[in-house]
């Protein structure tokens, strides 16, 4: 594809997250797919010692690209499926998967070089309140001994801000890899430009699907409390919290779109 970096206004970010939604529910059942099998197969790989975090780490940039493919290919009329998780790798010359194979590792070692980081900010305190609120069999009174644990507050805070940075180098480069052709430290440094040039709407954007899972979860649990269902609010959040992710995948090929073009 030409290249073309483009400047977005703030309230595109607003009409990304409703080109979201209007796609997803075009297919609910198939784009949910994609995430269930990568959930599954992740389960899966976690079990593998050092390497199954590394790989599932390197999962997460391919997750988006799946989607950013999958949401293409339905404008041009094909149904979402799993084969997009394998097509770069099928489809996409040697010098090109390698990029992407290279821009993939870089995430994942990045992040656990974050992880890292983070704990010794904490101690471990924070993972150890995740394993607590996760696990289910922890008591009240010990998950209340795991928050007030040193390090937990600003061990949360620096886990948010890594996350949030690592972000955005990584945001779009592995589409930037397969169909803008560019090196690893070029996809890199063109997603921040992508990024900043469209600061506005990114922050519309994230402030949207913010708005729509507070939405959706106190709507939600109105409903159930007013049915005399209200024990059923932490078996139903989890479903819906999967249905909204899957739609937020899927508005990422309009962040795409808006900043570097239509693809080829």
């Amino acid at each position: 594809m030409g290249l073309m970096l483009k400047t977005v206004a703030p309230r595109q970010g607003l009409v990304w997250v409703q080109q979201g939604m209007r796609e997803y529910l075009r297919h609910p059942l198939a784009y949910l797919a994609l995430f269930v099998a990568f959930m599954f197969t992740g389960a899966l790989i976690s079990v593998i010692p050092v390497l199954g975090e590394i790989l599932l780490l390197m999962g997460i940039p391919l997750l988006s690209l799946a989607y950013m493919m999958a949401t293409l290919g339905s404008g041009r009329g094909a149904a979402p499926s799993l084969a997009v998780f394998i097509a770069p790798w099928r489809q996409l010359p040697p010098a090109r998967r390698q990029a992407l194979f290279v821009v993939c590792l870089a995430y994942a070692l990045l992040s656990l070089l974050a992880m890292a980081l983070c704990d010794l900010i904490d101690g471990g305190n924070v993972e150890a309140l995740i394993t607590g609120l996760t696990g289910g069999q922890a008591t009240p009174e010990e998950l209340q001994r795991l928050s007030e644990a040193p390090g937990v507050v600003s061990g949360s805070i620096a886990r948010v801000a890594s996350t949030m940075l690592l972000g955005i180098p990584f945001w779009h480069a592995p589409a930037l890899v397969v169909w803008g052709d560019q090196s690893p430290a070029q996809a890199l440094f063109s997603s921040v430009l992508g990024l900043w040039r469209a600061k506005g709407a990114f922050l519309v954007y994230s402030l949207g699907w913010a708005a729509a899972l507070a939405v959706a979860g106190t709507v939600l649990s109105l409903l159930l409390m007013a049915l005399g269902s209200g024990a059923l609010v932490g078996l139903v959040v989890m479903p819906i919290g999967m249905l909204l992710t899957a739609a937020y995948y899927v508005s990422l090929f309009f962040t795409f779109q808006d900043s570097f073009g239509q693809p080829d």
